[in-house]
């Protein structure tokens, strides 16, 4: 199921700010909604995994951003298509 986009902000429901750190087998994904306390879950790193966490937040405006490194943009693709603002970072803007 794709995410519903807002045409303007008067539409904009209230926002979750994801961040994801992706490592070989596993994936790292803080979950920080306008409204609620964050959290991390810990999942199998694959699309899937992440799409059912997103699912959860469904009727929130989602943003989200993770470091490039090894994985390129195929990620960035998938999140924007779903309906996910996304920004790609170098590792090196990335504050350790």
């Amino acid at each position: 199921m794709k995410m519903k986009k807002h045409e303007n902000s008067s539409q904009l429901p209230k926002a979750v700010f994801v961040k994801i750190d992706i490592h070989q087998d596993n994936w790292h994904v803080t979950v920080e909604p306008e409204d609620a306390e964050s959290f991390t879950f810990v999942v199998k790193g694959s699309w899937e995994e992440l799409q059912r966490i997103l699912e959860r937040y469904k009727e929130y405006r989602i943003r989200a951003v993770y470091d490039v490194g090894d994985i390129g943009f195929w990620l960035y693709e998938l999140l924007t298509n779903y309906g996910v603002e996304c920004d790609v970072l170098p590792p090196s803007l990335l504050i350790p």
